[in-house]
């Protein structure tokens, strides 16, 4: 893993799409795994190229 240190995060969810029984029972797990949509970006701004992963000078791949 990459280190982020103090780095911290927000997600906020609809409240029109979801209730609160969305979140029971996650304060047992220790990490979650959050996969998005970056619907907004135009076409012509996606990069399909390697590049330098983080905290690393090694390069890796991109998937669209």
């Amino acid at each position: 893993d990459d280190f982020w240190g103090s780095v911290s995060g927000r997600i906020a969810l609809d409240g029109n799409q979801f209730g609160p029984e969305a979140l029971l029972g996650l304060a047992a797990f220790s990490h979650i795994e959050v996969v998005y949509h970056f619907h907004h970006v135009p076409e012509d701004r996606i990069e399909r190229c390697s590049a330098p992963k983080a905290m690393s000078t090694s390069r890796t791949g991109r998937r669209s």
